[in-house]
Parts: C-alpha cells; sequence; structure tokens
C-alpha cells in the first residue's frame, strides 16, 4: 500500500491510498499497482499503520 497526500491551503491534507504489490524482475524490484486500488480511506484495520 503506497499513500499520498494532497495538501489545499486552510483544511486538513486528503490521504489517498493505493494498493500495490511488489515485482522482481531479475535485480530490479519495483511496485506495480493494482487496477482499481484507489481509495480515499484506510483499509487496514490498524489505525496506526496508515498513520506512519
Amino acid at each position: 500500500m503506497v499513500r499520498g497526500a494532497g495538501e489545499i491551503r486552510g483544511s486538513d491534507p486528503l490521504w489517498l491510498y493505493q494498493l500495490s504489490k511488489l515485482e522482481s524482475v531479475d535485480r530490479d524490484v519495483g511496485l506495480i499497482a493494482e487496477s482499481g486500488g484507489w481509495l480515499d480511506f484506510c483499509p487496514d484495520q490498524k489505525s496506526t499503520v496508515c498513520a506512519e
């Protein structure tokens, strides 16, 4: 899961989460976004995971 923030002056940031998975080819490792994986809420049951 990858988290990003959008900031609007004078208000709280908007946090978005993208579900992703690791993919490795040879020695290169990267994140691959899962199709339809954008969320506007933390999908993890432990809220502290999303606050880090």
